[in-house]
Formats: structure tokens, sequence, C-alpha cells
């Protein structure tokens, strides 16, 4: 068939059209049937030498077909070349894969064949393994895929974090060789300098969120703000952080609230106003807002993360005692037996009360509790209102029949408890004595 060909082109019969060879002169058209056909039957380092003259006519009939067959024929040498077993894993460059071929392919003249088959041949190596920067293949080819050095340079870190990233996303080859570039999609280049184009190491968190070091260790450790879990599953000790993910729990914890030029009188910073309230710090409230048991009331504009965010100190007050199971506060109490606050705590820790220390420190008093306690004890204004008569006159007669209080406080202002019981009986003996006397 290779015969057939020149003979066509020589005018001897009718002439095939073969455009890849057609392109060529007809010296160059039979050094490529040759180059062909021994490439095919002989391997990359084949040469028509090596075989003996009888299969001339074969090997040129092969490179023929290849040529006839354009460009899928080419694309199947290219293939089977690659698949080679002196290929292997640790085969790095074209001439090594393509051999003579590959040699051959760069001298052919610029023209129409020669750029088709240069370009195939550049394109078939370029998409089975990252390329030397020296190489001509580099020059002529797009590379899709990229080394570990490459992506190094791209992303601006060290080839040791970029092979991290690697192992962390699965794309780090189950089998690799020394001395042998690691061939890097686009794809995965892309992800991972995306990835770190978001990173923002733990000094620079203080001036994005607002926070003190120690503030931001505290949310931290309660996983509020996360490390980058990427850069974790990478090897790398040292924690950074994914920016979009702490813009979406800023977004998260400011919710729909509006935002102001100038902080309301009755509102505070939230690091300020979780002082202010007794919880336990920054972490505390935080995770109140992201439970919903807590709202930012407003966000300050341009001021950077918790900064912004405004919250009233009561509302944390109130949050933090539904998270301790609800209850009154001692002032509330207070004003329900009309006693001062003060003497309120001394009856708690007295133990006539029973309160709940709540997980900020402060003391809460739970309505079964209140009842509890009125139902066994009265403060004097109690008795006095019960019985319709005035406290001076209660607390007289109580001396009078001998009855001693069991909690009395002389500080601010006068309290005394009384147990009922023993009043009750106190009073009825004085009024039986009473009535024997009368009689």
């Amino acid at each position: 068939m290779a015969d057939a060909y020149v003979v066509g082109r020589l005018g001897g019969m009718p002439r095939v059209d073969v455009p890849i060879l057609d392109g060529l002169t007809l010296d160059e058209a039979c050094d490529t049937m040759e180059r062909l056909g021994v490439a095919l039957l002989g391997g990359a380092t084949g040469a028509l030498s090596k075989f003996p003259s009888e299969r001339h006519a074969e090997i040129h009939s092969a490179g023929f077909e290849i040529a006839r067959d354009w460009p899928d024929a080419f694309d199947a040498l290219l293939d089977k070349l690659a698949r080679a077993d002196h290929v292997g894993l640790g085969a790095w460059g074209a001439e090594q894969v393509y051999g003579y071929l590959y040699l051959w392919a760069k001298r052919l003249p610029v023209g129409f064949s020669g750029n088709a088959i240069r370009a195939a041949l550049f394109t078939h190596s370029a998409a089975r393994g990252p390329v030397h920067k020296t190489s001509v293949v580099n020059r002529q080819a797009v590379q899709p895929l990229l080394s570990l050095s490459d992506l190094a340079t791209r992303c601006g870190r060290s080839p040791q974090i970029a092979a991290g990233y690697l192992k962390a996303l699965g794309a780090w080859p189950k089998r690799t060789k020394r001395g042998t570039p690691l061939a890097i999609t686009q794809e995965v280049a892309d992800e991972i300098c995306a990835i770190h184009a978001r990173i923002v190491r733990a000094d620079e968190l203080p001036a994005m969120i607002g926070l003190a070091k120690r503030q931001i260790y505290m949310l931290v450790s309660a996983r509020i703000i996360l490390p980058a879990e990427i850069h974790r599953r990478s090897g790398v000790k040292t924690d950074v952080f994914d920016r979009d993910e702490i813009t979406a729990v800023l977004d998260r914890l400011r919710g729909t609230a509006p935002i102001v030029d100038v902080t309301p009188i009755e509102l505070l910073p939230l690091a300020r106003a979780s002082k202010f309230a007794r919880v336990d710090g920054v972490r505390g409230s935080a995770a109140m807002i992201l439970a919903g048991h807590l709202k930012v009331k407003a966000v300050l504009r341009d001021a950077p993360g918790f900064a912004g965010l405004l919250v009233d100190p009561q509302d944390i007050r109130i949050a933090r005692r539904a998270q301790a199971g609800g209850g009154l506060t001692l002032e509330q109490v207070g004003r329900r037996i009309k006693v001062p606050t003060d003497n309120i705590g001394r009856i708690v820790r007295k133990g006539l009360l029973r309160g709940v220390m709540s997980p900020c420190g402060e003391i809460l008093v739970k309505e079964d509790a209140l009842a509890a306690f009125e139902a066994t004890y009265a403060t004097t204004g109690a008795l006095a209102r019960e019985i319709g008569t005035g406290i001076r006159w209660m607390r007289e007669a109580l001396d009078q029949a001998g009855i001693e209080p069991v909690f009395e406080t002389r500080a601010r202002k006068t309290t005394a408890v009384w147990c009922r019981s023993k009043v009750l009986s106190d009073l009825q003996r004085r009024m039986q004595k009473s009535q024997a006397l009368q009689s």
C-alpha cells in the first residue's frame, strides 16, 4: 500500500489522497511512513535497520495505514508507546516515552503536516504528565497537568504543604517513584489555590474579628470558630482558619440585626456586655446567640467582626437564667416577699430558702422553693398582713409571747423570719391562757 501511494504521487497510477502525507514532499512522506511503521512494530527505540529486508514493505504499509486513518490511528500509536514496559511508573520526558518518534517529529519542517504531527504528539505528552519547563512540548502544547513544584510556586507555599493538601484531598497517587513528578490536574490545583487564598493565620484573627487573643482561644476551644479542616488533615500542626467559614459564623451571629452608625445607649459591644452580665465571656454569649437564646440587637458599621455586635446586657442575663433552668433572682424574690435583696441573700446562705447557683455565678430561686419557704416561714410583715394588723404591734406581740425568730438581721433594714408552726402554737397557747385568766 505504501508503494501504491508512492506510484500515485509519481503519476504512474490513480493517486490516493492522504492529507497528512500530501502536505510533505515525497521524500518526507516516505520517511513518515517508515517512522510510523517502525514505531508501531518496533517500539519507541525501533529502527528500520533492525528489521530484515523482507519486512520493510510491511513496515511502510503499516505506517501508511496510520497516516491514512489520521488522527485516530496516530493517537492509538501514541497510547501504545505510553503503555510500553520501559515507560513504567518512573518515566518522565517525551523522549523516554516516544523515543525516536519524538526526535523525528521535532525535525519535521514547518507546515500543515509537520505542525499537525507535532501538535498531536505534544498534546498527548502534555496530557499524560507534567512537562519539564525547558521541553519543546511545554512551549508548543497547552499544559493541562502540573507538577508538585509548579503547584507550590503557584500557591506561594512550600512543596511539603502542597503535598499535604493533595493527600488531604485524596489526590495523591497510590504509587509514586522518586524523581517522577506528580501529575496534578488544573481542577485540583485551582481548588488548592482557592483554599490557600481563604487561609487566615492565627495572628491575623484579632484584627479580623475584633477580639483579643485569649478570647479567640476560648472561641476556638468551644468550637465556635473552627480551624480549617483541610489544613488539619494535611498534617500541618499550626492552626489556620478559613476566611469563608469565619464570615459564615459572623453572619449567623448578626442575624437580621440592623446596622447603626452610633451605639445606642442601652446596648453594649458583646465582649463588654458579657463581663457586665457576669457570663463566661464572649464564648458563652456567642454560644447563646448561635443556640437561639440571645439576639444581637444591632451591628455597628465599620467595626470588625465581634467588635460590631451590640447586645443588651439584660438579655444576656435572661438567656443565662433560661439556660440554667429558669428561676427568680434574689431581687425578684425580694420584691415578691418585700425583703431587701441583701437580706434575701443572707436567708439563702442561712439555708432557709433553697437557691441554685447558675453557671455565671448568679443565685436563682425556683418557684417551688419559694412556695415551700412561704409555707414554712414568714416575715414579720407577712404575719401582720395575714392577721390584719400593723408590723410594730405584731413584733411586740411576738416578743411578749417569748417567740424567737429563726433568722434576724439588723443590717440596712431589719428583717426577721419566723417559723409559722412555732408562731401558731405559741400564739394559741397564749390565747388559751388569756381566756383562762378572764374566766
